[in-house]
């Protein structure tokens, strides 16, 4: 299967590694909406222009390498551009990583190196469970979250879209994170949090109003 990665930052540069691990793609380049990038070469694949290239070349599928600080939104118009563009958004599962049986992953999940989603958990289309992070049982994770490396969620969390969980955070058993929250890196979260709030700390204390520019 032939695929194209959207983005070239170091989100790609770690998606492009699953994808030469898996079995059955064949990485053709990047786009990126950065004109400079056009040209260069990212671990050895050429960035071909913008999106707008999706129609002209001979691929059967693309996949989402856009993520680093908080950028679910923009990650999702891309998803919907690719599909838009008629091909499939692509899910990239390293090998390392531990998915039960009974998970339910929707289209264009990226599961890193070392994560472990368990039984029973629902992870929408275009959610990141990032490296050696932890998704256990009976979790529920809306579309676009991204649940970012080191982080833990408990079992029967429940993540609303485009939500962003930092760097090493967890969140206790039970709790509902809103839609577009942002939990800020190394927080523990011990009780629910509302749509488009910053928390932070241990325990976890709303910042801020955000709203949706997540």
């Amino acid at each position: 299967m032939k695929i194209v990665g959207i983005g070239a930052g170091g989100h790609a540069k770690v998606l492009v590694d699953i994808a030469r691990q898996m079995p059955g793609f064949e990485l053709v380049g990047l786009l990126d909406a950065d004109e400079e990038k056009w040209g260069t070469v990212v671990m050895g694949l050429p960035v071909l222009g913008d999106e707008g290239r999706l129609g002209d070349l001979d691929v059967d599928g693309a996949f989402i390498a856009i993520g680093g600080v908080p950028s679910n939104r923009v990650r999702r118009r891309a998803f919907e551009r690719v599909r838009a563009a008629g091909l499939p958004v692509v899910s990239l599962v390293h090998p390392s990583a531990v998915v039960a049986e009974s998970a339910l992953l929707g289209e264009g999940v990226m599961i890193m190196a070392g994560s472990v989603v368990n039984p029973e958990a629902v992870l929408g289309d275009g959610v990141i469970v990032n490296t050696r992070a932890v998704v256990e049982h009976d979790c529920g994770i809306e579309p676009f979250v991204h649940v970012c490396p080191g982080s833990v969620l408990g079992g029967g969390v429940t993540v609303g879209e485009e939500a962003f969980i930092g760097l090493g955070a967890s969140v206790i058993q039970g709790v509902r994170i809103g839609t577009r929250a942002v939990v800020g890196g190394g927080s523990v979260v011990v009780r629910d949090l509302p749509d488009g709030v910053l928390a932070m700390g241990c325990p976890a204390r709303i910042v801020r109003e955000i709203g949706g520019h997540v």
